[in-house]
């Protein structure tokens, strides 16, 4: 029988930890989070992207170590973004970034595996403060 193993994280091209990504397909959220993380982190680059599958090609070209993703958006949703996001980063063997996700609704029992998972994952609910947004990227960048 095959086993595959995961490559080790020493084995991870890794991800440009000047680089944070912003999904949200409201318009004015996604200004705001982006204005409050360039504030907050005014030695980061940040990127942004209007729903998953734009994400998920603004992440490709970008390769940013953080990205902040609502859930529920057009197109592609955020745990599907998530997902191919992930299946590339193994084919390519890049790290995986670290995530903060966004939602007002419910948490699925899938998001949650996500999250729970991986220390370098954590889910905020809408509506959030300026302040937690701040504080989750602060720490997972820490990590």
């Amino acid at each position: 029988t095959r086993f595959q193993v995961p490559p080790s994280p020493a084995d991870l091209q890794a991800l440009d930890r000047s680089k944070i990504l912003v999904v949200d397909d409201e318009a004015m959220l996604a200004e705001m989070f982006v204005s409050a993380i360039k504030t907050a982190f005014s030695d980061r680059t940040v990127v942004s992207a209007s729903d998953g599958r734009k994400a998920v090609d603004v992440f490709v070209a970008e390769r940013p170590a953080l990205i902040v993703m609502d859930i529920s958006m057009p197109v592609m949703n955020g745990e599907q973004a998530f997902e191919e996001i992930r299946k590339i980063c193994r084919e390519r063997r890049w790290a995986l970034p670290a995530m903060v996700f966004c939602t007002g609704f419910v948490v699925s029992d899938s998001l949650q595996s996500i999250v729970n998972e991986d220390p370098s994952r954590t889910c905020l609910s809408k509506p959030l403060s300026i302040n937690d947004l701040v504080d989750a990227v602060r720490k997972l960048l820490s990590v």
